[in-house]
């Protein structure tokens, strides 16, 4: 069982047998992984002296975990020994991480535009590309690479990265006032499943 989220202060993942973690900033993101009896195995933390938040996770066929959300100011999305400072370019950045099955990092990418973004839900197709929905509420370079895919604002958006976390596609897929947030769902027939409401 895994579990994405944020937390602030000092949190005891494992109580009574005290696996504290103390965020660096006003919250930090987490990834924590319990057997199916619920006991603790492990937990990551990540993020920086904002506000990060793991929102979502989905697994692909090798048991890789895959988490989204957002970051604010500079963030070290890397809850190993490595650093990793991203710098978000507006008021939240999109983060979208992958870590093996003992939870090393094995990429994260990260993108949006001036103002808030942020990654609400996630899915992996049968390739093992990553499928990620969320929102921007001015116009955003979706492509965390070298290269420009810019969305319009006021949008809630799909994104798509190959299993190896490169670009391949993005698009507007309903306006931000639609109400709440968009699921997104793979069912191994070839399609892509979105849902929300408005």
């Amino acid at each position: 069982l895994y579990f994405a989220g944020n937390f602030n202060a000092t949190c005891d993942f494992d109580p009574p047998n005290n696996v504290l973690r103390t965020a660096v900033g006003e919250h930090d993101a987490f990834l924590l992984k319990c057997d199916t009896a619920g006991n603790f195995q492990w937990v990551k933390t990540f993020g920086g002296l904002g506000d990060d938040s793991g929102h979502n996770l989905c697994m692909d066929a090798s048991g890789h975990i895959c988490v989204g959300g957002y970051f604010s100011g500079t963030a070290d999305l890397d809850p190993g020994p490595g650093s990793s400072g991203y710098v978000r370019a507006g008021g939240t950045d999109v983060f979208i991480s992958k870590f093996d099955t003992n939870g090393d990092l094995m990429w994260t990418r990260t993108f949006g535009g001036d103002d808030t973004d942020g990654c609400f839900d996630l899915a992996v197709d049968d390739n093992g590309d990553v499928l990620g929905v969320g929102i921007n509420h001015h116009e955003a370079d979706l492509d965390p690479g070298v290269g420009v895919h810019l969305v319009p604002g006021n949008s809630k958006f799909l994104v798509k990265l190959d299993a190896a976390g490169g670009f391949v596609d993005a698009f507007r897929v309903a306006p931000y006032n639609a109400y709440g947030y968009i699921s997104v769902r793979t069912i191994g027939d070839g399609f892509l499943y979105l849902t929300g409401c408005f």
